[in-house]
């Protein structure tokens, strides 16, 4: 398979919220990996896979976990340190023109260049087709309209068409 063609083994789901009293500002981050599924609904089978598939044998959960949960706090640290560097003096600690995570996600993410459908509920109610051309410094998904106009989207849902 390839690269640009891969399946989705996993998604990240965040939704902001404000306490009801006092009205300070909450975000719910939710992941789902994929890890050792052998089958998928059929609206998902050509979208789908798992880290078991790919390594053609099931992966160790707990080795997973361990490694998922460190790399998570690991970033965790690197977004409050460079938040703190940047409140306390304007800039990023690396001076940088990105936040070193946003850098790494465009390295390592198979978006950029792709044609997607975008909406907040792109299956029953998609807003527009559109090409990813990177993510803003803000962490706005930056998209190409066909008419050529760009926009950046700060949130909502994607799928590819590709």
């Amino acid at each position: 398979m390839s690269w640009s063609k891969a399946k989705k083994i996993a998604g990240i789901l965040m939704e902001g919220f404000y306490g009801t009293f006092s009205k300070e500002e909450y975000t719910l981050i939710g992941f789902g990996i994929n890890i050792n599924n052998n089958e998928f609904p059929a609206a998902l089978s050509g979208s789908a896979v798992s880290a078991g598939i790919y390594l053609g044998q099931p992966a160790d959960l707990e080795v997973f976990t361990c490694c998922f949960l460190a790399k998570l706090s690991w970033n965790l640290g690197l977004l409050h340190h460079e938040e703190d560097c940047f409140l306390s003096d304007g800039e990023w600690s690396n001076r940088r023109p990105y936040h070193p995570l946003v850098e790494r996600w465009c390295q390592l993410s198979n978006t950029i260049d792709r044609r997607v459908l975008f909406g907040f509920d792109v299956v029953k109610s998609p807003q527009y087709q559109a090409t990813v051309t990177g993510i803003s410094a803000t962490g706005g998904l930056q998209l190409r309209l066909d008419d050529g106009t760009e926009t950046v989207e700060h949130s909502g849902e994607i799928r590819y068409l590709d």
